[in-house]
């Protein structure tokens, strides 16, 4: 991880500014976590540009060059602020990566200059806000207080998802395929004339599944089932 002393490339820091550094007991510590902000940028001026912004409105600012050294790091508390770069790498899934690493926290992404077209895609992606990195302070500390009213919804929505993967990786393959077709509405025979299966021999592994998955019927399998891909 990338010191702090990026943030002081231009001036000083004032009392008020590092008052979050003189950590003076447990309420400090939570005080400094619930005012995290960690930034993911592999440009470092820009890492130094947002994190001075950031102390400036009273936010702690912690940078990372990238996902690498974030996930190192795998903070647990806070907010992150994360390069479009980096969000929307097509060798990766963000939000994958952080949910294996037990990371729940919003994140906000931010560009040189946001395109409406893009944001659609990157909020419908699950980032809580698109924004210009250069934005107004009042406008970074708006997506910022945003992303803090929605950051316990968003932790049970991952927790959620997470625990539904967990369950879904007890299926064997066979039974993967039979509760994705039992998920898109086919009956044992349909699923069995697909998989070149009997109907019998599909009733064992629905059967199967539904205990493995802990659930009380097939409609509750497809429930777990939907979680897990359409919640990622």
């Amino acid at each position: 991880m990338i010191t702090y002393a990026e943030q002081t490339v231009s001036r000083p820091l004032s009392v008020p500014e590092y008052a979050g550094f003189a950590l003076d007991g447990v309420a400090s510590l939570q005080k400094v976590a619930r005012n995290t902000v960690h930034v993911i940028c592999p440009q470092t001026s820009v890492r130094a540009t947002l994190s001075r912004r950031l102390v400036e409105h009273q936010f702690h600012a912690e940078i990372y060059a990238g996902m690498d050294e974030f996930l190192e790091f795998s903070p647990t508390a806070g907010f992150i602020l994360v390069d479009e770069e980096v969000y929307c790498d097509p060798t990766s899934s963000f939000h994958q990566m952080i949910s294996n690493a037990g990371i729940w926290m919003p994140a906000i992404v931010f560009c040189a200059q946001p395109d409406v077209e893009q944001a659609i895609s990157i909020m419908r992606n699950g980032a809580q806000d698109y924004i210009a990195y250069d934005c107004s302070g009042t406008r970074l500390q708006q997506a910022i207080e945003t992303a803090r009213t929605n950051v316990e919804a968003l932790r049970r929505k991952q927790e959620r998802t997470q625990e539904a993967f967990r369950l879904i990786s007890r299926l064997t393959q066979r039974e993967r395929q039979v509760l994705e077709r039992i998920a898109d509405g086919m009956t044992n025979k349909v699923i069995g004339r697909e998989l070149d299966l009997s109907p019998r021999t599909v009733e064992i592994h629905r059967a199967k599944l539904i205990v493995k998955l802990g659930a009380k019927s097939a409609s509750e399998a497809v429930k777990i089932w939907l979680v897990s891909t359409l919640e990622n």
